[in-house]
């Protein structure tokens, strides 16, 4: 059994940490040591472990020597015999109550027992089976994992230190149970040839919550022929027509979803400037790379990125099915690959944009693809997510790497060959 105890370290033996205020809260180490209950000790003796009170460290992490730093590890003990008279006690007779109830677990939460030496800890019991043990100081416990729908019993046990417990109430919980599903995610018109969309499946339970179930439920399309449904929900349109899409999930199949296959019109532009940065030679930070012929991307120390931008064509023929970027692959050693990212932030010039100000990577920023890429190989990226998010008519790609030392260089707009520079295709379709 384990209890709170608190280390204060000393400005002596850590000079480093009285530095600095942002430092303070490191000078006192908070933790658990093994109460005198435990049967990992001799509680008779109170002196665990063969360094006495304290173990002593000899060394630090960084292996220089240290002399008479206590050594705060699993076999800290420090307790005379523990004098306990009495039993944990509740000043009510129903300390244990239901907090809140989720489709999937439920909190449960009570009244901090007293005891003359000490409540050291709480047993959960769920339907009268031992589930887990909680320090003294925590008076709520979730337990996840639940199934919905299934009914429940909890109860608690406070323990002191001498073993000695004391039952709470009990309580009873149903989870609220799946009363159906419904997809999303596909629009009623998609191109043909378009960008592969993903459904999305949502459970729906009788106190009116949703969870995302898409990676558990099985999926079905009425037309294969005409749009596929892979088992992670993924559509693909393959010929013109209209398919019913559904979804399955615990029971429940969720109402079809009609969608029809249109044919497409695409539109092809030319970005307006592509570079990259070099970060894995120092002597190139401050390099701006806007007039090679490729772009160099890499990962080894640091990385080589490649940055490309574009403006929205003015206008569109009918409603946007997909955007791809499409790049040339000029050259790649084998296990290289692109991951292309799209930037909410637009405030970078090709002319002037190098590793030591290339804009730093952003939770806005929207992933599209990573890929396996090969040389004199074109690959597209689906960036249809990324282009419906911009409202101010500029698009900011970065290409980078995920592996290690496997560079590739991608053909950019001073490459010469209209056939190989950078382009954004944009599908559209009139429903």
């Amino acid at each position: 059994m384990l209890k709170d105890a608190v280390l204060q370290l000393s400005q002596q033996d850590y000079a480093w940490l009285w530095t600095s205020s942002e430092y303070e809260r490191l000078r006192t180490i908070s933790y658990k040591k093994l109460a005198a209950n435990s049967p990992a000790i001799n509680s008779s003796v109170g002196n665990y472990g063969s360094g006495g009170a304290f173990g002593y460290i000899t060394e630090d992490l960084d292996r220089e020597a240290r002399a008479s730093v206590p050594d705060v590890g699993a076999d800290e003990y420090t307790s005379g015999t523990v004098n306990d008279l009495t039993a944990p006690s509740w000043s009510s007779g129903s300390p244990l109550a239901v907090a809140s109830v989720t489709p999937r677990s439920v909190k449960i939460s009570w009244l901090a027992a007293s005891d003359d030496t000490g409540v050291v800890g709480y047993n959960i019991y769920k339907d009268g089976v031992l589930y887990d043990t909680t320090f003294g100081s925590e008076t709520s416990y979730t337990t996840a994992g639940l199934s919905p729908g299934t009914a429940y019993t909890f109860k608690i046990e406070a323990i002191d230190q001498a073993n000695r417990k004391k039952a709470s109430n009990t309580v009873n919980v149903t989870l609220p149970a799946l009363n159906g599903v419904a997809i999303s995610g596909v629009s009623a018109h998609v191109a043909l040839g378009g960008g592969v969309k993903q459904l999305k499946v949502t459970a729906q339970f009788t106190d009116g919550s949703t969870e995302d179930v898409t990676a558990a439920a099985t999926f079905a399309s009425s037309a294969p022929g005409t749009l596929t449904v892979a088992a992670t929900g993924a559509v693909t349109a393959t010929a013109l027509g209209s398919a019913s899409l559904t979804a399955s999930y615990g029971g429940f199949t969720s109402p079809a979803s009609v969608v029809q296959v249109l044919t497409p019109t695409q539109t092809i532009k030319v970005v307006d400037a592509d570079t990259y940065v070099d970060s894995v030679y120092s002597t190139n930070t401050s390099t701006n790379y806007s007039t090679t012929t490729t772009m160099l991307i890499q990962t080894d120390g640091g990385k080589q990125i490649g940055y490309i931008k574009a403006s929205m064509p003015a206008s569109l023929p009918g409603v946007l099915d997909t955007v791809q970027l499409k790049l040339y692959v000029v050259t790649a050693q084998a296990g290289a690959d692109l991951l292309a990212s799209g930037l909410a932030l637009d405030n970078w010039s090709p002319t002037a944009i190098t590793a030591a100000n290339q804009p730093a990577r952003a939770f806005s920023d929207i992933d599209a693809a990573d890929m396996p890429v090969k040389a004199n190989s074109y690959v597209t990226v689906d960036v249809t997510k990324y282009v419906q998010s911009q409202a101010d008519g500029t698009l900011s790609f970065r290409l980078a790497m995920l592996s290690n030392d496997n560079p590739a260089t991608v053909a950019t707009l001073e490459n010469g060959d209209s056939a190989k520079v950078p382009t954004l295709i944009f599908t559209t379709i009139n429903p």
